[in-house]
């Protein structure tokens, strides 16, 4: 879900969640009339829909007398980062590679004042040659900060990624 900016939107996180989905009307004249009495003047009305022990709406099932269900369901603001790629309830994130640049973005539902990011690609390193071993695998950190964050400070990054050298046949 976006604000006026484009660039915020609510996450969900739910304990037991089997289901989730967006609803709309649809673009036909039933649809538009509903979109007039829904929604203000900046489009189409967009229902988000979750819930819990049920895969698709038609699904149901009975409670028993004196039975009880228990699941929560946690709703957070998070802000620039252009779509979440995983979240849960203490924080989400967003990592995004194009054209050898990594784009990182981590909104966090407390405030941390000292964070650690630390972004890390396995590469070839050489080993010292009087040891007599080969290039191994190992982790190469490409950003290592100490960063403040929290709900009103979001943490945006670019990081260049290296880009493997043309093989010569």
């Amino acid at each position: 879900m976006t604000t006026g900016d484009k660039r915020s939107r609510t996450d969900f996180e739910s304990s037991r969640l089997t289901g989730k989905k967006f609803f709309e009307w649809g673009n036909g004249p039933e649809g538009e009339m509903w979109t007039k009495i829904l929604s203000d003047e900046d489009g189409p009305y967009l229902e988000l829909m979750a819930g819990s022990y049920s895969d698709n709406q038609p699904d149901y099932s009975w409670c028993q007398p004196y039975e009880v269900k228990v699941f929560k369901h946690y709703w957070y603001p998070i802000k620039h980062l252009g779509g979440v790629k995983n979240a849960n309830t203490e924080a989400a994130v967003n990592l995004e590679v194009t054209n050898h640049v990594a784009c990182l973005a981590f909104n966090t539902t407390t405030a941390h004042p000292k964070a650690r990011v630390l972004l890390q690609t396995q590469g070839p390193v050489a080993r010292s040659a009087t040891a007599g071993q080969a290039a191994t695998d190992r982790w190469l950190p490409l950003l290592d900060q100490t960063i403040r964050i929290g709900p009103n400070e979001p943490f945006l990054a670019k990081v260049p990624l290296p880009v493997e050298p043309k093989r010569r046949r």
